[in-house]
């Protein structure tokens, strides 16, 4: 959400209260995004169905994921971020019911060429937030 809806005021909504906070490396987005971002784009959605926001702050980008309640497939087109020539980290973190963690958030690190498609498989009311660095 942190990505999508533009706050200063940041919150962690994935824990009911900070004493259960267990410092799950889910969490290190929300020690990575920024308040303020220079650049904004809408990369893709429909009305009531998903949403693929991506913002900037100097050369990393933030992307958020919202999406209803159908499961579906996107493809995130970075061609449309991303410098042409450059390689790139992003570290991907998506909801996956499967896991034995309070958030049931996975966390992976892919390295990616810019223009290449990152591929996210959404759970119905789920989502997935990106941070994709050189």
């Amino acid at each position: 959400m942190a990505a999508v809806y533009y706050s200063p005021l940041q919150f962690l909504f994935w824990y009911d209260d900070p004493k259960v906070f267990d410092g799950g490396e889910e969490l290190k987005f929300w020690k990575d995004i920024p308040t303020t971002f220079d650049e904004s784009k809408a990369l893709d959605g429909a009305p009531g169905e998903y949403i693929v926001q991506a913002r900037r702050k100097g050369n990393t980008w933030f992307i958020g994921v919202l999406n209803s309640k159908e499961a579906r497939t996107i493809k995130i087109k970075t061609a449309e971020i991303l410098c042409k020539k450059g390689k790139y980290t992003a570290e991907i973190y998506i909801d996956d019911m499967s896991l034995n963690t309070k958030s049931k958030v996975k966390t992976t690190m892919k390295k990616i060429k810019a223009g290449e498609e990152i591929t996210l498989e959404l759970q119905p009311a789920g989502g997935a937030a990106i941070i994709i660095e050189n």
